[in-house]
């Protein structure tokens, strides 16, 4: 069942019950603001890679959906993926730095199942001079499921304290953006 025809049906039975509102069978139907979108984008964005995500049997609750918990895993996923592909961890890790996320905002948009095919896709939104942000779609088929955006910098393994955005990443971020 759509989450519309869901939000209908309670609806109609609050204005049965008498719980919203007049009595009798009203119905009330919300359109969206921003509809869902159906498909993945085609476009390339700065520094995006795509990823196969597995849904794992430990991955879903009994009711066969995927937990809450398995997105900010797979956001993960996505970040090293991105990283890998432009700055490998054992590259940073070997000249004394790491990443460190800062923040994340998720919105789970539909439930992904066992079975569904998952693919996540991630690019870089913003580098600045030590701040860098992502932003993460993790699409069931042509369902977008979740859409993220996560924050952070890169630290000095020594101290700790945040440094500059290494210049391997913030010259492709310039090139791929066309802010030479």
């Amino acid at each position: 069942m759509s989450v519309t025809a869901m939000t209908l049906r309670r609806v109609m039975k609050a204005t049965k019950t008498g719980h919203g509102g007049t009595g009798g069978t009203r119905a009330v139907i919300r359109r969206r603001r921003n509809p869902r979108p159906t498909r993945q984008p085609a476009e390339t964005l700065p520094l995006e890679v795509r990823v196969e995500l597995p849904v794992r049997a430990y991955d879903v609750d009994f009711q066969g959906v995927v937990n809450n918990l398995v997105y900010v895993r797979w956001l993960e996923d996505l970040r090293f993926a991105l990283l890998g592909r432009y700055l490998p961890l054992s590259e940073q890790v070997g000249q004394g730095f790491a990443p460190i996320l800062a923040s994340t905002q998720i919105e789970y948009k539909s439930p992904i199942r066992f079975g569904d095919r998952v693919v996540g896709r991630v690019w870089a939104t913003e580098a600045k001079h030590v701040r860098c942000a992502v932003r993460c779609e993790i699409w069931a088929g042509d369902r977008l499921a979740a859409a993220a955006t996560q924050t952070g910098c890169f630290v000095d393994l020594a101290t700790l304290r945040p440094i500059p955005l290494p210049e391997p990443l913030r010259r492709e971020f310039r090139r791929q953006t066309a802010q030479e």
